[in-house]
């Protein structure tokens, strides 16, 4: 009997009605899965990272690549972020913006403490930055909602803090952000043990102000402090304030690494990421969910919203990646955090003939990758000019090693910040002898630090970066 049914099986299998059906199903299943609507984005890996119920729908958490044009890998790597950090209390992400809900369930706790401090620097009189058309509720999300309380979703860093710091959209907007900035100044300047990552989240004209927004930001720069800044939605060119010298312009991202467009078919949205010699790198931009004011600030009916969208929703989790790399290392620079997020983006994701290698107008460096980010801030550590051997002194053996680089052939140095004792792009003599100089002479010691980040960096390159393992940060660079 069991023989007969196998053999009726493989008459089935082999006739024009199995097939047939066969093809109907596949046709059905590859039909529901181009046009499923946002809720059928709740097919994500498990086990989930947090308990919040839009978590499932956080495709830029961690993408499968299982739904539509996704493509796997493009996301930001949270979870390996998040294996190292959530976020450190001690560094606040200052979005400058509409101002926020402050009594949404999932802000009301990320709030940092304002004392007395005004945080309104509209046209408005309140002494609260109380949101008043919804978008800076949905920027703040994306970057610091609360995790694990059950409610909406999760922002990228939500261990850290939030000061949420209200502007004017229209009315004196220059002036609102240049405010805004002396008033971060000012804070960071009076709290030494914090970091501050500015989120700029608008787009309006400078007023004039360009260049005075300018200086501030490269102030801001110098105190430790990176600018953030969306580059539009229009489809031209990047407008202010990412435009500004010193920001960090992010574009968006599809889900399949393609720039947004209102063209393009893998997302129907209507608009179109801006492009030009400004931008630094790309972020997802599409169905971000995250929260949303209560009543008519709101921009949906609910407290959260499922789908924000534009270079408005990258923006905030470039700089909420920046926020995580600072919880693992505080020491970053401003340079050391850009040079690290280049060395770290995910470039070749976009369309052929757009998304070039290196840096390119519609892709920057290429697309935030938070997982990676995090992992070479971890790994980042400080180190001497003249130090040639890592061993934290500078002594005669760095000059040694220098000299057996030059003529003996025995040693290889493969970090040029730490030999080229000069600063001329050039391990030379005159390297060695700076160092002799030092120890013997009484000049002033080869002091200035530099980024390690676990990268290669040859002399012939030209680079400010060394080669460090994660085993030993006393190991001699030479092969």
């Amino acid at each position: 009997m069991i023989t007969g049914i196998s053999n009726s099986w493989n008459s089935f299998k082999s006739s024009s009605a199995f097939k047939a059906m066969l093809c109907f199903c596949f046709s059905a299943i590859l039909s529901l899965s181009l046009s499923g609507t946002l809720k059928s984005l709740k097919a994500q890996p498990s086990p989930p990272m947090v308990n919040d119920p839009l978590h499932n729908l956080q495709w830029y958490f961690e993408n499968t690549g299982s739904m539509g044009c996704f493509k796997p890998g493009v996301d930001l790597g949270v979870r390996d972020a998040w294996e190292l950090t959530r976020g450190d209390p001690s560094v606040i992400i200052a979005v400058i913006d509409s101002g926020i809900d402050l009594e949404h369930p999932d802000l009301l706790n990320q709030l940092y403490p304002r004392g007395d401090d005004d945080w309104n620097f509209s046209s408005s009189f309140r002494n609260d930055p109380a949101d008043s058309i919804g978008h800076g509720t949905n920027v703040a999300g994306l970057a610091c909602a609360e995790a694990d309380n059950a409610a909406g979703a999760t922002g990228l860093a939500p261990d850290c803090r939030l000061m949420p710091l209200k502007v004017d959209s229209l009315l004196n907007f220059p002036q609102n952000v240049l405010a805004a900035l002396e008033y971060i100044l000012g804070f960071v300047q009076a709290n030494p043990d914090l970091r501050v990552v500015i989120n700029m989240s608008l787009s309006s004209s400078g007023g004039g102000l360009e260049d005075e927004i300018a200086e501030l930001i490269t102030i801001l720069r110098s105190e430790g402090v990176p600018s953030f800044a969306a580059v539009g939605n229009s489809g031209g060119k990047i407008t202010f304030p990412a435009n500004v010298p010193g920001t960090l312009a992010i574009g968006a991202v599809a889900p399949d690494g393609v720039r947004i467009q209102a063209t393009q078919s893998c997302v129907s949205e209507d608009f179109t990421s801006n492009q030009g010699p400004e931008i630094d790198f790309v972020a997802p931009g599409v169905y971000l969910p995250t929260t949303d004011p209560l009543g008519p600030a709101g921009l949906t009916d609910n407290a959260f919203n499922e789908n924000f969208q534009g270079t408005s929703g990258a923006s905030p989790l470039a700089a909420a990646t920046a926020a995580l790399m600072l919880s693992v290392n505080p020491e970053l620079s401003v340079d050391d955090i850009e040079a690290l997020l280049r060395q770290t983006a995910r470039d070749g994701i976009g369309a052929l003939g757009e998304d070039l290698p290196g840096w390119d107008a519609s892709h920057g460096w290429g697309m935030i990758h938070a997982g990676s980010a995090v992992s070479a801030a971890q790994n980042a550590l400080r180190f001497k000019r003249g130090d040639v051997d890592l061993n934290e002194t500078v002594e005669i053996t760095d000059a040694l090693v220098i000299l057996g680089y030059l003529f003996l052939g025995d040693s290889v140095i493969s970090c040029l910040a730490a030999a080229d004792i000069q600063d001329d792009n050039e391990v030379d003599i005159s390297d060695a002898i700076g160092i002799f100089g030092y120890l013997f002479k009484g000049e002033a010691p080869p002091v200035e630090p530099f980024l390690s980040s676990g990268f290669d960096a040859t002399p012939s390159e030209g680079l400010p970066l060394c080669l460090r393992t994660n085993q030993s940060k006393r190991r001699a660079l030479q092969d």
